[in-house]
């Protein structure tokens, strides 16, 4: 009797140690029984452990990308002096606007990084938008905004954008004028206390080419 309890004991053993040898995020709700342990303990009872695998996916760390990685390769699919530029041009929006949430959608049309006061979308102040003709800045509800040298392009109902031969356009006087306004008139003010961070928001599966 003894035996065997202790033969099933080790057998739990070896299934905990083996599960402990890969770190897993489980992205499931159900469950399917894919065996049974049993053993005696005497006086006619026995004990049953059911083992459960799960029916759906599950992901290792080790391969999950960081958001920032995930940036970079969304990035470098534009051809070199495009995806250049998208860096320098983030890189100049991460620090004129720090306390920013950075959200990424890697749509069907091309790349597009905003710059909000919240995780919603409706709270974007401007954002990059990335295709394979190069880089412009986008003011969500530019429409709305004085733009006496008219130095804004698009027809739209809410958006207006400006593009950005380089980095150094951002610095532009009468761009400047244009980013303090959309920050004054934000429906939700930035964060005054606290730093922003960068979130993918989406990513579609079928997109146009980047080069």
């Amino acid at each position: 009797m003894w035996r065997s309890f202790c033969i099933a004991c080790l057998g739990l053993i070896w299934i905990f140690e083996s599960k402990k040898q890969h770190t897993v995020l489980s992205l499931h709700t159900s469950s399917a029984r894919i065996g049974t342990i049993s053993f005696s303990v005497g006086w006619g009872s026995k004990i049953e452990t059911d083992i459960y695998e799960s029916v759906k996916a599950r992901i290792t760390l080790s391969e999950i990308e960081s958001p920032a990685k995930q940036l970079a390769s969304f990035i470098a699919k534009y051809d070199t002096s495009v995806a250049k530029l998208a860096r320098q041009c983030r890189s100049a929006l991460r620090k004129r606007l720090p306390t920013a949430i950075e959200q990424v959608y890697d749509n069907y049309q091309f790349l597009a990084i905003g710059y909000c006061a919240t995780e919603r979308t409706s709270d974007c102040i401007c954002s990059l938008a990335v295709s394979p003709k190069g880089v412009v800045l986008s003011f969500y509800y530019g429409a709305s905004l004085p733009d006496p040298d008219g130095i804004l392009l698009g027809e739209g109902k809410q958006n207006r954008f400006v593009r950005l031969e380089s980095a150094k356009t951002l610095v532009n006087p009468t761009l400047e004028r244009l980013m303090i306004d959309a920050i004054a008139n934000a429906k939700t003010p930035l964060p005054t206390d606290k730093r922003g961070y960068l979130m993918i928001k989406s990513v579609s599966a079928k997109q146009r080419p980047r080069r």
